[in-house]
């Protein structure tokens, strides 16, 4: 019989935020796996309450490992205890109450029509933009935005988000685990990717439905005809320094290559010109961009 475990990464989180996300995990998942990345002291009092719930396991790093690094830790912790799939999660992501559910009965229908799944994941909001975030499908040599159009479609897509992703644990064993060298950004298009190149397929589930804020803020762009989301200066290095690490992948296809890259140098642009700290942006993009080609990775240099 299928069972499932929800994992959750944390970096010194609202805890009102995550005491909502663990309550609504509990009640669809056997086992929430909680896995702090190093988080200040008076946070990890706080994560400590849930050391008393038999439900929840929680795993304290000490260190910030990197978000790749605390997944598989609780995917692996998950695969030694027998857990058949794993859901994981970023620490700020609502789902619905009903979109665990709705993602293993998916999985369940996609593998007995005899598909490859690599993983499914959820249509996603972020409640500072106006329309759900749209699933990415690389079409005609170029990167086609795909929204739902009915509850019941279920999208082919060449990667998701990590955060509300459902994968089949066996699935870890042919695919590889999450790639720990990325430390954060391009972690999810790196593995739904490279399980595309082993012939697995990732699928999108308009039926499921998660609350995620992706980036830190947001800025309006054409009289708030786009929002854009803005990150931290540290994780635009990231950002730039990843896209070129895999840039040099073989299983990369370079229709997405040359797709990522136009809009990795439109970006360039808009943090350098448009977003403050504007000189710190460029400063960390320029090396970022340089630490990719000279194949650095993990953690940041400091």
């Amino acid at each position: 019989m299928p069972s499932l475990a929800a994992t959750i990464v944390t970096f010194n989180p609202d805890i009102q935020t995550l005491v909502r996300l663990v309550e609504i995990l509990i009640n669809r998942a056997e086992k929430v796996i909680l896995v702090d990345n190093g988080s200040a002291q008076e946070t990890l009092q706080e994560l400590s309450r849930f050391s008393d719930n038999p439900r929840v396991k929680l795993l304290l790093i000490g260190a910030n490992l990197g978000v790749s690094a605390a997944h598989n830790l609780a995917l692996n912790w998950a695969v030694s205890e027998g857990y058949t799939h794993a859901a994981m999660f970023d620490q700020d992501s609502l789902p619905d109450e009903s979109m665990l559910d709705e993602l293993m009965r998916v999985e369940g229908d996609l593998r007995a029509a005899g598909k490859h799944v690599a993983a499914i994941g959820p249509q996603y909001f972020d409640p500072r933009h106006l329309a759900p975030a749209p699933f990415i499908r690389l079409e005609g040599g170029l990167i086609r935005k795909i929204c739902c159009s009915r509850e019941s479609e279920i999208v082919p897509v060449d990667y998701l988000i990590t955060s509300g992703t459902l994968i089949r644990l066996d699935v870890l064993k042919e695919v590889g685990m999450l790639d720990e060298s990325l430390f954060i950004d391009y972690i999810d298009i790196e593995w739904c990717l490279r399980a595309k190149a082993k012939g697995f397929q990732s699928y999108g589930v308009c039926s499921a439905k998660m609350h995620h804020s992706l980036g830190d803020e947001v800025v309006s762009w054409r009289n708030g005809k786009r929002l854009i989301s803005v990150r931290t200066p540290l994780r635009n290095y990231y950002l730039f320094r990843n896209a070129v690490l895999l840039y040099k992948r073989s299983y990369i296809p370079w229709v997405w290559i040359f797709n990522d890259a136009y809009r990795l140098l439109l970006k360039l642009g808009f943090f350098t010109l448009i977003t403050p700290p504007r000189l710190v942006n460029l400063k960390m993009m320029t090396l970022g961009l340089l630490h990719g080609m000279m194949g650095r990775s993990g953690p940041y240099p400091r």
